[in-house]
């Protein structure tokens, strides 16, 4: 710690922000284990209305971020930083200009912060295997019902197939 530590004015600010970015996080992530349940159930309207939620809570982890960001410039200036240098530090190099107990704080929130990351990472691995496995089956399926001709084939406004060379354009463009 350098000799300098002190509690700035925002840490207060900080760390309410970091537990929101905590809860958000954790929030996601229970999303993201609904999502996963309505894929296993064919689910499509479970699976939008989990989606919606998603969207909300990634715009809200946004704007969060860019106010961490903000607060954290603030802090850097009051230790002495240079403007927008605050914000490049990590949530351990912050905590380590600041006395105690903020840096205990600083540091525990960080931590629960990490793991929430941690787990919405890892939830979004699984959600790109199942992604992946999904579109193969939908190939697998579209093959099946691709016609069989060698010239190129596509699909009416009414559901025949035709060539497309031979396709008016109303069919083309529907």
């Amino acid at each position: 710690m350098n000799q300098s530590a002190r509690r700035p004015s925002r840490v207060d600010e900080l760390i309410v922000l970091l537990e929101e970015h905590v809860t958000s996080h954790e929030q996601l992530a229970d999303t993201m284990n609904a999502t996963v349940g309505f894929v296993r159930q064919a689910d499509v309207a479970g699976m939008s209305s989990v989606a919606l939620q998603q969207q909300g809570l990634v715009q809200r982890i946004r704007q969060r971020e860019g106010l961490r960001r903000q607060v954290m410039d603030r802090i850097g200036v009051e230790l002495g930083m240079a403007p927008r240098a605050g914000r490049v530090l990590t949530i351990s190099q912050m905590a380590g200009r600041l006395a105690p107990p903020c840096r205990e704080q600083l540091i525990e929130t960080g931590r629960r912060l990490k793991q929430a990351v941690d787990r919405v990472a890892r939830l979004g691995r699984v959600h790109e295997r199942i992604s992946s496995r999904m579109l193969a089956h939908a190939s697998l399926v579209l093959g099946a019902v691709r016609p069989q001709r060698t010239a190129s084939a596509d699909y009416c406004g009414d559901g025949r197939t035709v060539d497309q060379a031979n396709m008016i354009l109303f069919e083309a463009v529907g």
